[in-house]
């Protein structure tokens, strides 16, 4: 309540009032469900993480350069995704990774995204066309007519394996996938996820008092323990992915007889 009271009566202090839907004996414990948050939210917001969190995610970017820098088929990459109201980007849930690390299927989405980026020209100067001409790509770019050149197959999908990626939008993938890996283990990143889970492994042997162990030391503070599970979830999530569009890729690859 913001503490203003009646005319005529004095002004009480600013309050909040929580009441409960039942009667509480004294002693009770009172709980909070926070929701179905990740952990990004629940660091930003209250301060903690779960290490057993599984509703985080890893926005994969696709580079795309300055808007002054495309050229007219990057413009109509752009001018396509903004009509289908796509973004060059993408989350890629926690939540579809199975406990041994395993995802069976892409977000719909991303496939949609990456079907766009590797869409050959003549399949370009389609969807531009039945868009109806002239359409205002990301950054304000004017795509007034089709890029030179190639067509719209059908959509396929793969029987259990969600939508079906074609073999040039599978190599960006892995591609990306690999470098979002490299920035967050390489030299320029955090460490391996390796190294983060014995990080966190000498944490809790610490917090248990393991002395005469390799693990013997301090506790991580609480900022080290959130930034290092926080971490440990992107990492999981890069691989798991990474991990599915490499198998997927492997499949459109001939096999040697």
């Amino acid at each position: 309540r913001d503490g203003t009271a009646p005319a005529g009566e004095p002004q009480a202090q600013a309050t909040v009032v929580l009441r409960t839907v039942r009667g509480l004996g004294a002693g009770d414990e009172l709980l909070i469900d926070y929701g179905q948050k990740s952990n990004e939210e629940l660091l930003f917001q209250y301060g903690f993480v779960d290490s057993h969190n599984r509703q985080g995610s890893l926005m994969l970017h696709l580079p795309v350069g300055s808007p002054e820098d495309w050229d007219e088929l990057m413009q109509a990459r752009m001018a396509v995704l903004q009509h289908r109201g796509l973004l060059p980007q993408a989350f890629l849930p926690g939540a579809a990774i199975s406990p041994h690390g395993e995802v069976k299927e892409l977000p719909q989405g991303l496939v949609d995204v990456l079907e766009v980026m590797v869409m050959p020209a003549k399949a370009l100067a389609v969807a531009l066309e039945d868009m109806g001409g002239a359409e205002t790509g990301g950054g304000g770019a004017q795509v007034t007519r089709a890029p030179p050149g190639l067509e719209l197959g059908p959509k396929k999908k793969a029987a259990g394996r969600g939508p079906k990626l074609s073999f040039a939008a599978l190599t960006l993938l892995v591609r990306l996938l690999q470098m979002k890996v490299y920035q967050l283990e390489g030299p320029y990143g955090t460490g391996t996820l390796e190294k983060d889970k014995k990080l966190l492994l000498k944490h809790a042997m610490a917090q248990e008092g393991g002395e005469g162990s390799e693990y013997a030391g301090k506790a991580l503070g609480t900022n080290a323990y959130n930034s290092v599970v926080y971490r440990m979830e992107q990492k999981r999530i890069a691989r798991s992915y990474l991990s599915l569009a490499e198998r997927l890729l492997s499949e459109h690859l001939p096999v040697a007889s």
